[in-house]
């Protein structure tokens, strides 16, 4: 088609660029006034504490980073962060994660957590350890310079300041062993080994007390399998949608500490959904560098459908399970006309209950009512004589009944099925004018 002389060339509009907040935290977040720091209670007798440090931003949000220090060996074994975090989420959040670790959090001064978590790190570092790599690239910015901090003494190590290995359920102990005999000699070191590795993702045992937050995750959504499941994505909107699936099935697990057995009598109760979908609005939030109070209406519709569809799953499998099979898509692709053909009911029935969740607007509603109004017509009227109107009637009649003997229809979705089929209708009718054939 000519282009028109008269026809006005598109103003293009500039896109804003959110800043990721990794890249906020490395240029701003020392910047912030600290709003607290926080330790394990009993620190200085364990050696080994998660500590949290918190700075707040001129609107009031607050960056807070968690540091699980191991101030015997290992120094700073783990470390993540929350990003424009309300005052009443961070609250919840910290609360959380004290019941989670069992902990009892107490405030400390900048100064000294400062002290304790470099030098936990400086002795890590002497006995061939390095900080999560997190720590480098992100959380270390929410700490001050180390060159700008006041010294103050802090015991390191276990007896006799020697290095004191304490191996945890996923430690690669013989790793850290060798590397410990490589680095300060035999007989110049301590260490307990009590907890073997599990060999292989297992289910959770329902006889065991209730998990942390961390052995959740370990447990029921380990790295190396959720690592080795999106390398075998082709499409990056496949391993795009992932990632929100197992942070929303880690919410979930959460929310009953780990007893997959407790899900179906919490799915009943409000609370339970109201919890997990303010955490995963959250963290939404959080991976888009917004307030949770700007999330667009579709994707709050989209993350309570998520949630929805995740428990219920779980609950129907009791496990993790099926997020790693190797069948298992998150978004199946879509599917052409003559795909749906082929298709079998029940492949239809499994392909649009997959898709669901996903498809929360008016249009993507209708978008369901179209493929399942075409794939009726194209087995069961194919070659139906469209420009009849009687015949079309008919067509939708037996449509809606087929419907019917599924699932109940309230008036109005009755009539958005109709509308549906109608539609279908049409564009083969339509097409069949112009083309002389049926296609959609």
């Amino acid at each position: 088609m000519a282009k028109s002389k008269n026809r006005k060339k598109k103003k293009q509009v500039k896109q804003s660029v959110k800043i990721k907040p990794e890249s906020y935290i490395r240029k701003h977040a020392r910047k912030l006034p600290f709003h607290e720091c926080l330790i394990q209670d009993n620190w200085e007798a364990t050696k080994f504490t998660p500590v949290i440090i918190s700075r707040k931003k001129a609107n009031g949000y607050i960056i807070a980073a968690t540091y699980i220090v191991d101030m015997q060996c290992l120094g700073v074994k783990d470390t993540f962060f929350g990003y424009n975090l309300s005052p009443t989420n961070y609250r919840e959040t910290v609360k959380e994660m004290g019941r989670g670790m069992n902990v009892n959090f107490i405030s400390i001064e900048p100064t000294l957590v400062h002290n304790i978590i470099y030098g936990a790190v400086e002795f890590a570092e002497d006995c061939g350890f390095e900080p999560h790599k997190d720590f480098t690239s992100t959380t270390e910015y929410l700490l001050d310079p180390v060159e700008s901090i006041d010294y103050i003494e802090v015991a390191f190590g276990g007896a006799e300041g020697k290095p004191y290995f304490f191996a945890g359920p996923y430690d690669d102990s013989s790793k850290i062993m060798a590397t410990l005999i490589k680095t300060v000699g035999e007989g110049n070191f301590n260490y307990t080994i009590e907890v073997a590795r599990p060999d292989e993702f297992q289910d959770y045992d329902s006889t065991n007390p209730q998990m942390s937050k961390q052995e959740i995750l370990e447990t029921y959504l380990p790295n190396d399998k959720v690592n080795e499941k999106m390398s075998n994505f082709e499409l990056e909107s496949h391993k795009a949608a992932y990632i929100p699936q197992i942070i929303c099935a880690g919410l979930i697990l959460e929310e009953v500490e780990g007893q997959i057995h407790l899900l179906k009598e919490a799915f009943e109760k409000q609370d339970f959904l109201i919890n997990v979908l303010e955490k995963l609005a959250n963290s939404y939030a959080t991976s888009q560098g917004i307030h949770i109070q700007e999330i667009e209406e579709d994707i709050m519709s989209e993350l309570d459908n998520l949630v929805i569809f995740l428990t219920e799953k779980l609950i129907e499998f009791g496990s993790t399970d099926f997020l790693f099979e190797k069948t298992y898509t998150p978004i199946p692709g879509e599917v052409s006309k003559e795909e749906l053909e082929q298709m079998t009911e029940e492949e239809l029935d499994a392909h649009q209950t997959h898709r669901a969740f996903y498809m929360t607007t008016t249009e993507k509603y209708y978008h369901i009512i179209s493929e399942y109004a075409y794939y009726y017509i194209s087995v069961e009227h194919k070659e139906a004589d469209f420009k009849d109107a009687t015949v079309q009637q008919s067509i939708i009649d037996q449509f809606i009944a087929q419907a019917k003997e599924e699932r109940e229809l309230d008036e109005q979705t009755e009539k958005d099925y109709r509308d549906g089929c109608q539609a279908v209708i049409n564009d083969l009718w339509f097409n069949y004018i112009f083309y002389g054939k049926y296609i959609c």
